[in-house]
């Protein structure tokens, strides 16, 4: 969960066998409105956006893909570090057809 621009923003999964990702906002912390999500995962705020590990968003509703390499299958954790955004996933290796946990990437989004 994070806060930023007046409200709570969250990720959670759900539905029978919790496998349907939901992006979360709330402006009190107690009534929340759902937005159906490709992926779940972590998310953090630098105080004016909110990021996902692959989706990002200025009021906690509206979501925009980030490019992104396309293997990243679930952010494991992100954390706003002053200038960018930092994440630990989980990424498809190709090659092997196996995944990989622990794969550092960073991102500096659009203003």
């Amino acid at each position: 969960m994070a806060w930023g621009n007046g409200k709570f923003a969250a990720t959670a999964s759900v539905g029978n066998s919790g496998a349907d990702p939901v992006f979360l906002h709330s402006t009190d912390g107690i009534t929340w409105e759902s937005t159906p999500a490709q992926f779940g995962g972590d998310i953090a705020s630098n105080g004016s956006m909110f990021v996902t590990g692959t989706h990002y968003s200025t009021d906690g509703i509206a979501w925009n893909e980030i490019d992104r390499v396309s293997s990243v299958n679930w952010i494991r954790s992100i954390i706003w570090g002053g200038d960018r955004f930092a994440t630990i996933a989980d990424v498809m290796n190709w090659p092997e057809w196996g995944m990989r946990t622990g794969v550092a990437l960073s991102y500096q989004l659009p203003d």
